[in-house]
């Protein structure tokens, strides 16, 4: 190629780039939420116990027995890494361990668990999705108005658009007991 036409080549690649990046910027975006400042989650816990653990450890943890919600931290980031490297085959960061020692710990303790995976803006709305253990009641407060979220038997949720003013707190109940997270402060109950 002459001087001339890599220059109208470059041009040209550059233009479409550009291109690219505005229809992207118009047309919404998603955040990911999977950050807690140690890497972005991303094997999200629910499922992924479901499709890698479950095979060994029973559905939602029935075979951890009781010792295992009251191991120590870093015994219990430990095993949860050897875990999820080994058997499970997976390659997880630290914030994969933490998201799924909550979801652990939530297991042997019968508790309820919710995990934000990313929140989607559009114009003036907001909407997020998610994970939590099947079977789990979940809901959407704001300003006093409550907002029911259909779960599916794979635990996997997404909310409709919502005006993002005010203060969002997520619920969920199950036959035992009740957990809030609020979005802007965590990414999942402990």
């Amino acid at each position: 190629m002459e001087r001339r036409e890599i220059a109208v080549f470059m041009k040209t690649s550059v233009i479409s780039v550009l291109l690219v990046l505005c229809t992207i910027l118009l047309s919404g975006n998603t955040i990911n939420l999977g950050d807690n400042g140690s890497g972005i989650v991303k094997y999200p816990p629910v499922s992924t116990f479901k499709s890698s653990c479950a095979r060994c450890h029973g559905p939602q943890g029935a075979s951890f027995g009781e010792d295992f919600g009251k191991l120590p931290q870093r015994e219990l980031e430990r095993f949860i890494r050897l875990m999820m490297k080994g058997p499970g085959g997976l390659n997880p960061n630290k914030a994969d361990i933490d998201a799924m020692i909550a979801y652990s710990q939530a297991l042997a303790k019968h508790r309820p668990f919710i995990f934000i995976t990313s929140a989607d803006t559009l114009t003036n709305t907001i909407s997020y999705s998610g994970e939590s253990l099947p079977g789990t009641t979940l809901s959407l407060t704001s300003q006093g108005e409550t907002l029911q979220i259909k779960t599916g038997k794979d635990g996997k949720w997404r909310t409709g658009p919502v005006a993002p003013s005010g203060h969002f707190i997520f619920i969920a109940v199950d036959k035992t007991d009740t957990v809030r997270l609020e979005p802007g402060k965590a990414l999942w109950t402990n």
